[in-house]
């Protein structure tokens, strides 16, 4: 079926059946049962193991005087081995588990965190003692990732531990209480335990209703429960939603999945089709446990409150602060495709992220946060190979940041008055972070002569088969006011809130990305990458960062390097706290027993080299008195053997 080109200047719709019109299954069936006699030898094999990975790994590493690392040259090693198990009790049953043993770990790494990281050594964060050696000979050994599932005639149970799902924005979660929770490398790099729950799914009588449950759905999430049930009449789709957090979530490895306070949220769609148009309506209720909490908040005046030109006022959570609408309408036909969206949501109305995809690869997006009123508008136009699509965004919230207003003492009456801080989501009602106010315009200009490899899959690196195809996104944001305080954490995983924010800054970036094929076993891809943004936290300084990517593979032999400049470092916290190096280069070479597909590379050797240098912005970096300009350099080599089933 796939010997015919869609692509060739002769394919036309006649040309197409009578390809099809050839085929018959008869003439296959001997592959059918060949395939089938290997199915029913697999099946005899009730476990099995299904992979084995070894990973042997060297590393060397080296600092200039300006940083706190070694000037000696220290070289340290890591072994890890993956044993994965896989379990077919029944036809309708399989399982499979992955387990990590532990070696040496190195402890001389530029970037000092990864998957192998609980395995080392380290001081007790605030003291000069080490960890206690029984607690590390424990994480030796670890359940790196499990799934199973099982198919009922009334229902099927998915589970899923550290392996990603999709989210239900297709199936009517309008408000995204069950976002994707697929995380690539990061998951490794902050050694995080989510995704971690089950899905039952109705079939039959129950078809439409789904349950999640477990203790961290996706990264960040509270132990909750959340049903789904989506039914259709006559030409409408009704899809009704209720979260229920069961608990407080207490794991913390990175500052952008730290669990906000425990919530009940429901959620009603209803969505229908007007021939090409397709219309959709819904409403949130969200987190009635917040109705009657106090809160702050401010307006301009002339004097003010101690003189800084704000009046502070009072108030508290009412029950219209948990509601919150929404609509959207999404015209998908010929060349000429637009989306209208707009929203209105109370104070404490939080959904979450969205992660449909609306007729393109658009990054700019609503944020799920309740206190906004919000609208959307985009058009995707295609011009031949060419999509141009301009997207844009307006949000304002309800109520506005809180200022920082410092503390202050009356001598004549000897009266002392409080300061105010902006907000954060763990000690106060609401906080405006994402939803701050915003005028935003995204310009997205895709090349695609092959629209059947769709250029925006997330896998295009490895699907797409053009010649050249490529985007360039430019993204800018006016953001006339300030935001609240981000939320941290110390060494020792208590999340804090910062004591201030980040002045108001307009914000851009601009990103292009291309995949070609020039032929053969040859594919190259890349990215570049240019903006002005803020940190997370409290700083002040404006970061204007750019570089790039490159993937160059060839055969079984792969190079990958990536280029930054004045960007921040690979960690969430150092966005959170400002840390930007001048330079940082990976390289990384390697050549396998067969072709790599993403991040399934399978057995490969190769050697690995990270070079950075640093100044008074830096982590790590030592200033020098008699020359404070002078720049840190620090850099690392790394060769690795993975040997895999």
């Amino acid at each position: 079926a796939f010997r015919l080109d869609p692509y060739a200047a002769d394919t036309s719709p006649t040309k197409i059946r009578a390809h099809f019109e050839s085929l018959h299954p008869r003439d296959f069936g001997y592959r059918y049962d060949a395939e089938e006699a290997l199915a029913r030898t697999a099946a005899l094999s009730a476990v099995r193991i299904s992979d084995l990975s070894l990973r042997l790994e060297t590393y060397t590493s080296k600092g200039s005087a300006r940083t706190e690392r070694s000037p000696d040259v220290v070289f340290d090693h890591t072994e890890s081995v993956f044993v994965d198990v896989a379990v077919v009790p029944s036809p309708r049953a399989s399982g499979k588990v992955s387990f990590n043993v532990l070696g040496n770990v190195a402890g001389n790494r530029l970037d000092r965190i990864f998957y192998e990281t609980r395995g080392i050594v380290s001081p007790i964060p605030g003291t000069t003692e080490a960890t206690d050696a029984e607690t590390v000979a424990r994480e030796r050994l670890a359940i790196y990732k499990a799934e199973f599932s099982i198919d009922q005639p009334d229902f099927t149970l998915d589970g899923y531990y550290r392996t990603g799902h999709y989210h239900w924005g297709d199936e009517g979660d309008f408000f995204g209480l069950y976002p994707e929770a697929n995380y690539g490398p990061n998951l490794d790099r902050y050694n995080g335990d989510a995704p971690f729950g089950m899905v039952v799914a109705g079939k039959g009588a129950l078809d439409g209703a789904k349950v999640a449950f477990g203790p961290q759905l996706y990264w960040g999430a509270n132990p909750a429960l959340i049903a789904k049930y989506r039914v259709t009449v006559g030409d409408v789709a009704i899809t009704a939603m209720h979260q229920e957090d069961i608990a407080a979530g207490s794991t913390v490895t990175t500052s952008t999945a730290i669990p906000e306070p425990v919530a009940r949220k429901s959620t009603l769609h209803l969505q229908t089709q007007f021939g090409k148009l397709q219309v959709g309506i819904g409403g949130i209720f969200s987190s009635p446990q917040k109705v009657g909490e106090e809160f702050t908040w401010t307006r301009e005046t002339t004097g003010g409150y101690q003189g800084s030109g704000y009046d502070v006022l009072s108030d508290e959570i009412k029950w219209a602060d948990t509601l919150g609408g929404k609509a959207k309408i999404v015209y998908d036909d010929g060349p000429f495709r637009f989306y209208l969206q707009g929203a209105a949501k109370g104070l404490a109305a939080n959904g979450g992220p969205d992660s449909t995809i609306t007729l393109t690869r658009w990054s700019l997006k609503e944020s799920g946060r309740g206190n906004q009123v919000n609208g959307l508008a985009g058009v995707a136009l295609q011009l031949g190979n060419f999509q141009l699509a301009p997207n844009f965004l307006y949000q304002k919230p309800l109520i506005g940041p809180m200022p920082a207003i410092a503390d202050g003492f009356d001598g004549a009456t000897n009266t002392y008055r409080k300061g105010f801080k902006p907000r954060n989501f763990l000690d106060d009602a609401f906080a405006v972070l994402d939803n701050r106010e915003t005028v935003a315009g995204e310009l997205l200009v895709v090349y695609d002569p092959t629209p059947g490899t769709w250029y925006g899959a997330w896998d295009r690196e490895a699907r797409e088969d053009a010649r050249f195809a490529g985007s360039l996104d430019f993204v800018y944001r006016h953001q006339p006011t300030s935001r609240d305080s981000t939320v941290g954490f110390l060494a020792n995983g208590t999340p804090f809130g910062f004591p201030a924010s980040p002045p108001a800054h307009d914000t851009w970036d601009l990103t292009g990305t291309w995949v070609t094929n020039p032929g053969g076993t040859w594919n190259l891809s890349g990215t570049l990458f240019l903006g002005e943004g803020q940190a997370r936290g409290e700083d002040a300084r404006l970061v204007t960062r750019y570089g790039g990517t490159l993937r160059l593979l060839y055969d079984n032999a792969l190079l990958t390097s990536s280029l930054a400049f004045d960007d921040w470092g690979p960690y969430d916290y150092h966005r959170d706290f400002n840390l930007t190096y001048p330079l940082q280069w990976y390289v990384d070479a390697s050549y396998g027993l067969r072709r790599p597909l993403l991040e399934h590379l399978g057995t490969r050797f190769g050697m690995r080299f990270q070079l950075r240098t640093l100044d008074e912005s830096s982590e790590g970096y030592v200033p020098d008195p008699l020359d404070p300009g002078a720049q840190g350099t620090e850099y690392e080599i790394g060769t690795y053997v993975h040997m895999s089933l």
